[in-house]
């Protein structure tokens, strides 16, 4: 017995405390902390009176850094279903000021994203990168399996990534700029994107547009529940792209809007979807369905002083 707690100990000298010391070093370093988009869901500040949640339609078009003097965070990431912008929202209790507004958007394909099977095959890791953000709890599909190695120990999949703990990547800067514009462009790519989320993206089937209310709901509730004060958005997203789907499409994503948010008295509503201020403008869009810094600038200050007109914000919350 003596000589197993012997070895036990070797082991853990030897293998086991250089691992965990190689683990720790590669989870300290910016490149692990920024990837798949998640520094700023791990990294804000406290009390935070304006947030976001939604995906990269968000994460492009919202820049409030130089625009409110408050403390706002974009807790946007690429292809963030409802579920997790609600699993986001529960965990942050304590960091959110009492009385913030919550921007909860609602993007064209959100009623009908076929999130459960996407990330099921989890074909880019969209459901794996939450175990570095979010409790087993809060975790779809959780497999303790992955939580190890992507929550505690990711030194044992990082393998070429070692590399970062000596020559590590910058930080990624808050609300990075992107002038890039290309009209014709926004206008070829528009067939592949819509292809992309009606063959791909979106499965129009009643139970999956049912699972998406249901997070929707929640994330309402919450919000209620917590003193906080949500505001449903529309983000704009080019003409080119949307005259792709049919008129019925349309109409019924416009009517689902319309009477989810009306379940709720009193609940704002403000849809940018159609503006053609920002829709016709396709110097403000870096591809299909994404602003660029441009158009982001001009739609985050259209929102903000929105806010303001309707009482949500104060003339003086903004420089």
């Amino acid at each position: 017995m003596k000589r197993f707690v012997k070895k036990i100990i070797l082991f853990v000298l030897i293998i086991g405390v250089p691992l965990l010391t190689v683990n720790q070093m590669y989870k300290n370093t910016n490149f692990y902390l920024s990837m798949n988009e998640l520094y700023w869901i791990k990294v804000y500040s406290q009390e935070i009176e304006l947030l976001n949640l939604g995906n990269s339609h968000e994460m492009n078009a919202i820049r409030m850094f130089d625009k409110y003097r408050g403390v706002s965070h974009n807790f946007a990431t690429s292809s963030q279903p409802f579920y997790y912008d609600y699993q986001i929202l529960k965990n942050l209790e304590g960091s959110i000021a009492e009385n913030a507004i919550v921007l909860i958007p609602i993007s064209l394909f959100d009623w009908y994203y076929n999130y459960q099977e996407l990330f099921l095959e989890d074909t880019a890791s969209y459901n794996k990168r939450y175990y570095r953000v979010l409790p087993a709890s809060s975790m779809l599909y959780y497999n303790f399996e992955d939580d190890v190695r992507y929550h505690f120990l990711p030194v044992i999949t990082a393998k070429e990534n070692l590399k970062y703990i000596v020559e590590d990547v910058d930080l990624p800067r808050k609300e990075t700029a992107n002038y890039y514009t290309n009209p014709n462009g926004v206008r070829s790519n528009a067939d592949w994107k819509y292809e992309s989320w009606m063959n791909y993206v979106m499965k129009l089937e009643e139970d999956i547009k049912q699972e998406n209310e249901k997070w929707f709901r929640k994330m309402i509730d919450l919000c209620y529940e917590r003193g906080y004060r949500p505001v449903v958005i529309s983000t704009p997203i080019p003409y080119t792209l949307t005259e792709k789907f049919s008129a019925e499409f349309l109409a019924e994503f416009q009517e689902t809007n319309e009477s989810v948010v009306a379940e709720y008295p009193g609940l704002l509503f403000l849809d940018y979807s159609q503006d053609t201020e920002f829709t016709e403008n396709l110097m403000y869009f870096q591809d299909a369905d994404h602003m660029n810094t441009y158009g982001a600038d001009a739609y985050s200050e259209r929102l903000l002083l929105d806010l303001v007109r309707l009482g949500y914000l104060m003339e003086e919350d903004l420089y």
